[in-house]
């Protein structure tokens, strides 16, 4: 939230319950930003088996699904298990959201040492910067310990970054009705807030809901 404030935003924060309820007007909001952080389906070692914190639960699938049907929808998520999850979570239909209305797909998890992302050549008039996330240990922000390399699930989503060193795919971008870009790191471990700011900067610009600097 503080990024996009910097950059002459606001925002209205939700809690996962909030937004699956569906109680709010799919019309009033430039963007979806979903934080999804190092959360994962994870399941308790006593008592009640069922799985919990799953990212693309049936309720939060069909929450997105109404936001991506309004006029001008914009969608970004971000999270180190946003790939890895679609396998944790044992629900096919899942994998096929994400293909299908996210468009991407998972690669791999442990993608980066690094912690250093850097645009592809075809992306860099908009995104022309490279960024850092937080990988080692740092007083003020969580490290991620497991980044995701997330793919294109069709051909007209692309690449936008890839980690530094082995060069897998760290975001991706779709530019058709519904725009979307997924991070397969969490967007609040990236390591500056002049970072930060910056990247989403691009962002907004990109999605048309911040003017262009002259």
């Amino acid at each position: 939230g503080a990024a996009i404030v910097s950059n002459g935003g606001s925002f209205i924060s939700m809690s996962d319950e909030a937004f699956e309820s569906g109680n709010w007007d799919k019309n009033s909001f430039a963007m979806l930003d979903i934080i999804f952080g190092e959360e994962k389906t994870t399941r308790r070692l006593y008592g009640n088996n069922t799985p919990a914190f799953t990212l693309f639960t049936p309720a939060m699938r069909s929450a997105i699904e109404k936001y991506a049907a309004a006029e001008n929808a914009k969608i970004l998520i971000t999270g180190a298990y946003v790939g890895t999850d679609l396998e944790l979570c044992g629900d096919t239909l899942a994998a096929k959201f994400a293909a299908s209305v996210l468009h991407y797909r998972h690669m791999t998890n442990h993608a980066s040492k690094s912690g250093e992302i850097f645009p592809v050549n075809s992306m860099k008039t908009d995104f022309p910067s490279d960024f850092s996330f937080v990988q080692n240990y740092n007083p003020g922000i969580y490290k991620v310990e497991s980044p995701d390399a997330i793919e294109p699930a069709d051909k007209e989503t692309s690449v936008l970054f890839r980690y530094q060193g082995d060069q897998k795919s760290a975001a991706v971008i779709h530019n058709g009705k519904t725009k979307t870009m997924v991070f397969g790191f969490p967007f609040e471990t990236i390591t500056t807030d002049a970072e930060r700011n910056e990247l989403m900067k691009q962002i907004l610009t990109y999605f048309g809901i911040k003017e262009k600097d002259k």
